[in-house]
Parts: structure tokens; C-alpha cells; sequence
């Protein structure tokens, strides 16, 4: 399947069976070239002429979270400096 974790597409199902929906939630996916990508998991189910269905929608989130992460290491590293520069200096 697509998720690369089964729980996490059980977490998806119960939650939205539960009815706390909307709901976002962040999964690992497989895509069809076999990558690994995090998604952003948006679903609500409802009911028309007697059947229940669920329409979901999936954002991939990879890329945003990298840049959040280099952007992370970086302020580190920038105040990693910073404090050994000031303690040189004084």
C-alpha cells in the first residue's frame, strides 16, 4: 500500500470513524517510483444514499519539513558561534 506504516493508516481510519474529523495528520507515504515522502493527512467521511464514504486528501509536507530542519541546524549553528565568539572576546 501507500503508507509505509499500516498503523499509521489504521490511525487515519479510526479517527475519521471516530467522527474528530476534519483532521490533519502526518504520515509516511510510498509513491508510485517507491520514494518515501511525509504527508499531511486531511479526511472526513460522510453518508449519501445510505453508504458511508471517506475522501481524504494528502499534501506532502517532505520538503517543508527539510527546510524547517536545515533551517533549525543552522540557527544552532549560528549560536554555537556566536556564544564562543562573545566568551573569546570578553
Amino acid at each position: 500500500g501507500m503508507y509505509v506504516e499500516a498503523e499509521q493508516r489504521d490511525e487515519v481510519w479510526r479517527i475519521v470513524y471516530e467522527g474528530r474529523t476534519p483532521y490533519a495528520y502526518q504520515c509516511r507515504f510510498r509513491t508510485k517510483s517507491g520514494d518515501v515522502r511525509v504527508g499531511e493527512v486531511l479526511a472526513d467521511h460522510f453518508e449519501a444514499d445510505g453508504r458511508h464514504y471517506v475522501i481524504s486528501l494528502i499534501r506532502d509536507v517532505t520538503e517543508a519539513q527539510r527546510v524547517e530542519r536545515d533551517l533549525r541546524e543552522s540557527r544552532e549553528k549560528f549560536e554555537k558561534f556566536f556564544r564562543t565568539t562573545a566568551l573569546a572576546c570578553a
